[in-house]
């Protein structure tokens, strides 16, 4: 009983959290679909949902009533004839299940609590209207009810907030990587983050140790990250190669507006630097986890003799 009074508590805290937050009606319809697939019908009493959405919505709902209670009788009927056969094995098989359905249910409901408190703070991309994609909702939630690490729990709750806000931002192959992604992978990859510059359409590392002699490619062992690690990265598909290539980077009107570790810069790279870029799924895990600039790199990136780059103030 008390179990159950601490989650009836969390979901009134959640809802009561969730209200406290101005949002436009297309931001709450989104929430809408994305929590209505994730933890069910509990949410539609617990917000203030636009009533236009809800009734687009009951046809459909309707419809697929009928249908739905169809294939229960009938999948009761066999249930029932398991059971007579091997009452046994199907005891186990609802003991499995049912643990593993509640533990489901409630790592969903984690990242949930973990996406509103995410929206108290989340940038919303009024030029990105558009309904969250649900086939998206049905890959995030199959990979997200897995996750018992508070840190993935966390980071999901991110990605939520994310794709509720600008849907299409995260695609269905980054969610899948991060997935494969164990810690190991994911300290690596922060490290390579943090010597990171983006300027929102190429996300690379400018290579302090390139040699042309090698293919291009170069130890980052001074910044924690092996050229071993480095081919983990490629082979995962976080970054495109740990070859190098050489670009120049610069615009008529001047300085290049950039991300670095988290920190705005502006820089002009003229005279060329090796990189090595990270994919369109690298990029947008990056964005997704708080960045530090490794001071020793910051040393090296900012004292470079033919480029320029600087703090933006």
């Amino acid at each position: 009983m008390n179990e159950q009074n601490d989650k009836d508590t969390k979901f009134i805290t959640f809802f009561e959290e969730l209200n406290k937050i101005p949002l436009p009606g297309w931001i709450k319809n989104n929430i809408l679909i994305a929590l209505g697939k994730g933890i069910g019908k509990l949410i539609i009493s617990g917000f203030d949902w636009p009533t236009a959405y809800l009734e687009s919505k009951s046809l459909n709902i309707r419809t697929k009533a009928e249908g739905n209670r169809i294939i229960q009788i009938e999948a009761a009927k066999n249930a029932s004839e398991l059971f007579k056969a091997d009452s046994e094995l199907a005891t186990r098989a609802l003991h499995y299940y049912a643990e593993k359905i509640v533990n489901y249910q409630n790592n969903r409901e984690d990242i949930a609590t973990n996406f509103v408190k995410q929206m108290q703070t989340q940038k919303i991309n009024e030029e990105n209207q558009n309904i969250i994609d649900e086939d998206w909702l049905d890959i995030f939630w199959s990979i997200a009810e897995t996750k018992t690490n508070e840190n993935l729990k966390f980071i999901f709750g991110k990605i939520l907030a994310q794709e509720i806000t600008n849907p299409k931002s995260i695609s269905p192959i980054t969610l899948q990587l991060i997935a494969a992604i164990n810690s190991n992978i994911g300290e690596i990859f922060t490290k390579l983050c943090n010597l990171s510059i983006d300027t929102g359409n190429l996300t690379f590392v400018v290579h302090p140790k390139a040699n042309t002699l090698f293919s291009n490619y170069g130890e980052l062992s001074e910044y924690g990250i092996s050229i071993n690690e480095q081919m983990e990265l490629e082979g995962l598909g976080l970054i495109r190669s740990i070859n190098s290539v050489s670009v120049q980077i610069r615009t008529q009107e001047g300085l290049v507006e950039a991300n670095y570790a988290g920190r705005k810069v502006e820089f002009n790279f003229d005279k060329g630097v090796s990189i090595i870029d990270l994919t369109r799924a690298g990029r947008e895990i990056r964005n997704l986890l708080d960045l530090t600039p490794n001071q020793k790199y910051t040393d090296f990136l900012f004292n470079m003799p033919d480029n320029f780059i600087k703090f933006k103030e």
